[in-house]
């Protein structure tokens, strides 16, 4: 099955109106003579953000390259998720009928697939903490959905995806991290705040399932004290 293509048919600004007041005119040249390839995170979030640089029309041109940036390992990706979720949640009607909205969800979706297909761990130096490799994107996107409102249902869709494991060990993996992060009130927003998300990450039926893939892998072995803490927080 063919996937929407995220087809812009806006050109690149000339013109950045700043409609909240909020850049100087030198910062909205520059915005303006940066090359596509050159944008960085914050760039972009300047041009799609709560207080954008440009109105719809003369900004929607930069959300593929946004989401794109989303996919990569440039610095900033975290950052940039509240202003490409801000964006789509903000002007979802606009997108809708220009046949952009579905698209642009794919396209996220897609980045949520690529943070989860593989669940491992880093360190950080001079601590002893391990922490889970896109634990902060996925929880990013996941607040940042809940708290525009617009697009909430798809964090349900999106955990169910991992609940429904088929025994694939990272989804399961992920399935219980975050759950033990909702346990914890994880986040500004926390995943406590939307009912229909919390009654998927406390099901018990899907932790039990998803905890004893997690145990027929070497992953408690590799990382023993990471999974007792998730499995004292979900009382497995």
């Amino acid at each position: 099955m063919s996937q929407p293509i995220l087809k812009i048919r806006h050109p690149r600004p000339a013109h950045l109106s700043d409609p909240y007041c909020d850049f100087t005119p030198e910062e909205l040249r520059t915005l303006l003579n940066t090359p596509d390839e050159r944008l960085a995170w914050n760039d972009l979030a300047s041009l799609l953000g709560n207080l954008a640089a440009g109105t719809y029309d003369e900004t929607v041109y930069f959300l593929p390259l946004a989401l794109d940036f989303l996919r990569s390992d440039k610095e900033g990706v975290r950052d940039l998720i509240d202003p490409v979720v801000c964006f789509l949640s903000r002007h979802a009607e606009l997108l809708r009928s220009e046949g952009l909205l579905a698209p642009a969800i794919v396209k996220l979706h897609e980045c949520f697939e690529s943070w989860t297909h593989q669940f491992e761990f880093f360190q950080v130096e001079h601590s002893k903490r391990s922490y889970v490799v896109h634990g902060g994107d996925v929880y990013a996107v996941i607040e940042q959905l809940v708290r525009w409102m617009t697009h909430e249902s798809l964090t349900v869709e999106w955990a169910r995806e991992l609940s429904d494991h088929g025994n694939v060990p990272a989804k399961a993996a992920w399935f219980l991290h975050l759950a033990s992060e909702q346990k914890q009130g994880a986040g500004v927003y926390g995943f406590r705040d939307f009912a229909a998300l919390r009654d998927i990450l406390t099901d018990e039926r899907r932790l039990r399932s998803a905890g004893g893939v997690v145990i027929e892998t070497r992953m408690v072995s590799d990382q023993p004290e990471f999974w007792e803490n998730v499995f004292l927080w979900l009382g497995l």
